[in-house]
């Protein structure tokens, strides 16, 4: 074989290879943020985000969220409750955020709004379902400022 043949095939191996990891990826079927006042995020503020499921699958869940440097602690409670609609069973995952490391650095990315993305979870749902799920803080003060944004990414099955 020339050398010429050789170069196109392994082009069109590597071509086929790239196409067939990006099918396989997972992509986003639902991505949402909520804005939060200028005031500051409430204790009583639950945020809803609503998704329809069209095909049935593992879905994986992630939490993102948007902070200035206002935020006044080192670390977020944050409470998700998910549920679908078809086995109305209703899970609820706590997360803690680290907003800065233990110097004081800021753990997000950005310049003044830092932007944290963390795994949730992962959900079954059927055909034709609908997944939603709600997010509230679990700090003890009762209004956080320098919370911008939370928001909700689902991921397709593989």
């Amino acid at each position: 074989m020339s050398r010429k043949k050789h170069k196109v095939l392994l082009c069109l191996a590597v071509a086929v290879a790239l196409a067939a990891m990006a099918s396989c990826s997972r992509r986003p079927v639902y991505s949402h943020y909520e804005a939060i006042g200028q005031e500051g995020w409430h204790r009583t503020d639950t945020l809803r985000f609503t998704c329809p499921i069209r095909q049935a699958g593992q879905y994986r869940l992630r939490l993102g969220l948007r902070a200035s440097t206002l935020y006044p602690f080192t670390q977020l409670t944050l409470i998700a409750r998910h549920q679908t609609h078809k086995s109305r069973g209703c899970h609820a995952d706590t997360l803690t955020l680290d907003i800065t490391d233990h110097e004081g650095n800021i753990n997000g990315e950005g310049v003044s709004i830092h932007q944290y993305e963390v795994p949730l979870t992962t959900v079954n749902a059927a055909r034709c379902d609908t997944l939603r799920i709600d997010v509230f803080h679990g700090m003890t003060r009762q209004l956080l400022p320098g919370i911008c944004d939370v928001g909700i990414t689902v991921e397709s099955p593989s």
